[in-house]
């Protein structure tokens, strides 16, 4: 919704019902400049201050939970604005309506409306549960062969199931602690997943955008028997299976049903079997089965054929183009271990000019290579024949090879020895409405350059403009991941933190973000972050195996936690954040507040380009002993930041001594106080043997092992001396 304020105009009303069964919400102009809701039953029974009309495009979005209380709820750009029950309204009037109105008592008033959607749920959760036709329940094994625990159970009633004792049950002993034992795995997406599982099958395929597991209402068993790690698949003949959601410790379950948002690579894609697999339980004493009360599976429907679907939230138009200086020599991984240094949007690729808005003029001599991704919408069903010519080499993927494991043999277009002129074809066979990632390389070694990419639609001619067809994802939908903060960052210049869809190793997974510029430009993902106490001390698993904790955490509060990010995102700098080290409270080597960049919410330490000119995963990262700047390993590092009293990281909080002393990453050897990424000190100058001080993150060896802090023994001078809260960003 799009309002400009003429001269105090009135207001324009949002309403659903007819006559005396109307819910109206008035986006006051004049009388109150807010919004408020009323019913037929009480008037003007909430208002509130928003401030609504400024003058650019705003989403406008209502709930309505038609339970006993009649709840009505209005989200103004994402945030809840106002909320009201009224339990004597009622909308079961044949011929009921909605729709807008304006009313214009003094003046006037521009308004628009861009675009509406309309979706029906059961209770309050998106989406629709309803589907005519047969169903058939089938469960990997049962408890007891006793009716009240076969997988049927599962799918009774709409929400939770009445009956407490039927459930879904498998068979006994199958979780040892918490890990499966039984023979039973399925593969889904390339990778084996060995678990119990419980299958739907639809009368007609279907897409899955979310659902909700209702777990046994025991209070003594919910909390022990239900999913901790676990996958939901989609397949189309029972066989092959397609990631739809990736779960992994989830340990905060209640009695109630909880609900889950699908973050899987295929979330697009319509399927008739939905498969729920199981792999590790929530633990605790008697956890040897999984129990299931209802599994939940919701998916969006049109109530108004009339109305044009709506773009799905935060895409763009055109797939995203990065460019990189130097040559790939037709590798893919050229991509993922060196920087862009521009990026950009694409719709019309007729050649590397028009593609680059004039940026990298074709037949210009250079040498550098492009990669181009986003999503690829199929407006009719049938197949679409792509085509890559190119001067040098070119490779194209489209659907799950372009999000993850693609190399130049999977590619649907292999144009690697290329011929300019000459293009090389690939056909596909997609599903209206679809939207299907895609992938492209390009490479260019000297002399002549130039790149263009189109495709042809079932029945159409041969296009390279990709106008309705190419989109890109901001992180806001789960079903449209973007591959990095950085990269959202700098395609909307957006200066909001908090929770963004990431691609991360072909999963979509929701990661918290910083994006303002006051992080030194924004664009960071959360790694990992630590309470004070010792969960991620030097030796903890959780630096040496791409493992997870706590990953449904998507806040900044003090807990533990470590994201798929750490694992498998490669970045080319790192951020620490020390929330309980107050940044005005010390000052760094230079006299300043804060350390690397000054923020409110802690002392900072941050190093750009940590693995000198490449990137790398931070699992990898944290497990190289080395220095920031790998100039050399003496161990009084007198060159920049590797001397800790020449990085501006390094704050008067920190226990320090002057004979040797070591700014390292992974530091570790026989007596020495280890550390994953810190400082280490010694008054002898020729060893660290003996440290009697040192501070960072992931501290190991004889004297401490805090997550993260500050420990110090004697002949030098004593800083905070204790544990620290920390948090871990990349980008």
């Amino acid at each position: 919704m799009y309002c400009v304020n003429n001269s105090s105009g009135d207001r324009l009303i949002l309403y659903f019902g007819l006559g005396a069964y109307q819910v109206q919400f008035a986006f006051e102009i004049f009388a109150y400049a807010g919004i408020r809701l009323s019913t037929s039953s009480v008037a003007n029974a909430v208002v509130s201050a928003t401030n609504w009309y400024n003058s650019t495009w705003n989403d406008i979005r209502v709930v309505y939970n038609r339970r006993p209380t009649n709840t009505w709820t209005l989200f103004f750009n994402e945030t809840q604005i106002i909320q009201y029950s009224d339990p004597n309204w009622s909308i079961n009037l044949s011929g009921s309506q909605w729709g807008f109105t304006t009313y214009n008592g003094n003046s006037k008033f521009t308004s628009y409306i861009r675009q509406l959607e309309m979706t029906i749920a059961p209770s309050s959760l998106p989406g629709n549960n309803i589907l005519s036709g047969s169903y058939t329940v089938s469960a990997s094994s049962w408890y007891n062969n006793n009716n009240q625990t076969k997988g049927f159970n599962a799918f009774a009633d709409s929400i939770t199931n009445t009956a407490n004792g039927a459930m879904w049950h498998c068979a006994w002993s199958l979780y040892s602690g918490t890990v499966y034992t039984g023979g039973v795995s399925t593969t889904v997406s390339g990778t084996s997943y060995s678990g119990e599982w419980l299958q739907l099958q639809t009368p007609k395929p279907v897409q899955l955008s979310s659902f909700s597991i209702c777990p046994r209402p025991d209070a003594s068993l919910y909390l022990i028997r239900c999913p901790s790690n676990f996958v939901i698949a989609g397949s189309n003949d029972g066989s092959t299976w397609y990631l739809l959601h990736k779960a992994t410790g989830v340990k905060d379950w209640s009695s109630a049903d909880k609900y889950f948002i699908c973050n899987g690579p295929n979330v697009a894609n319509k399927y008739n079997y939905f498969r729920l697999i199981t792999m590790t339980l929530n633990g605790g004493s008697g956890n040897n089965a999984v129990n299931i009360q209802n599994l939940n599976l919701y998916t969006p429907m049109s109530l108004n054929k009339a109305i044009t679907p709506a773009t799905p939230k935060g895409l763009l138009d055109g797939l995203t183009w990065k460019y990189f200086k130097g040559w790939s020599n037709n590798s893919v991984s050229h991509y993922t271990t060196n920087t862009y240094r521009n990026i950009g949007r694409v719709i019309d690729a007729i050649n590397i000019n028009k593609m680059t808005s004039g940026q990298y003029p074709n037949n210009v001599g250079d040498t550098y290579s492009i990669e181009i991704f986003g999503y690829f919408r199929a407006t009719v069903s049938g197949t679409y024949t792509f085509s890559l010519n190119s001067d040098d080499g070119s490779y194209l993927w489209i659907g799950n090879n372009a999000l993850v494991g693609y190399t130049t043999s999977n590619a649907n277009i292999n144009n690697g020895s290329s011929t300019y002129g000459i293009p090389v074809w690939g056909a596909v066979t997609l599903l209206a409405g679809t939207y299907y990632p895609i992938r492209i390389h390009y490479t260019e070694n000297i002399g002549n350059n130039d790149l263009q990419f189109g495709f042809i639609p079932p029945g159409g001619l041969w296009t390279a403009n990709g106008q309705g067809y190419y989109f890109s994802g901001t992180g806001l939908d789960s079903a449209f991941p973007q591959e990095s903060a950085k990269i959202i960052k700098d395609l909307t210049n957006t200066n909001k933190d908090g929770v963004y869809y990431i691609l991360v190793n072909g999963i979509s997974t929701p990661i918290h973000c910083l994006m303002n510029d006051c992080y030194d430009g924004g664009g960071w993902m959360m790694l990992m972050k630590g309470t004070r106490g010792s969960t991620f001390q030097y030796t903890s698993n959780y630096w040496t195996a791409k493992n997870t904790l706590n990953a449904g955490d998507l806040t900044r509060s003090d807990a533990d936690a470590k994201y798929d990010t750490f694992n498998y995102s490669t970045v080319k700098d790192v951020l620490a954040i020390w929330p309980d080290i107050p940044s005005t409270a010390y000052t760094n080597p230079y006299g300043q507040n804060g350390g690397s960049i000054f923020v409110s919410d802690g002392w900072t330490w941050m190093v750009n380009n940590w693995n000198e000119t490449t990137r790398t995963t931070p699992f990898t990262g944290f497990n190289s002993f080395r220095s920031p700047h790998q100039n050399t390993l003496s161990y009084t590092q007198t060159y920049g930041i590797n001397n800790p009293f020449r990085y501006n990281g390094f704050g008067n909080w920190c226990s320090n001594q002057g004979g040797a002393y070591w700014h390292g990453l992974s530091v570790s050897g026989s007596g020495y106080n280890n550390i994953r990424w810190g400082f280490v000190f010694n008054n002898e100058t020729d060893n660290f043997t003996s440290s009697d001080a040192f501070v960072g993150i992931g501290m190991g060896g004889p004297n401490s092992t805090y997550s993260a802090g500050d420990w110090y023994g004697t002949a030098g001078t004593v800083g905070i001396n204790r544990s620290a809260r920390f948090e871990l960003y990349g980008r």
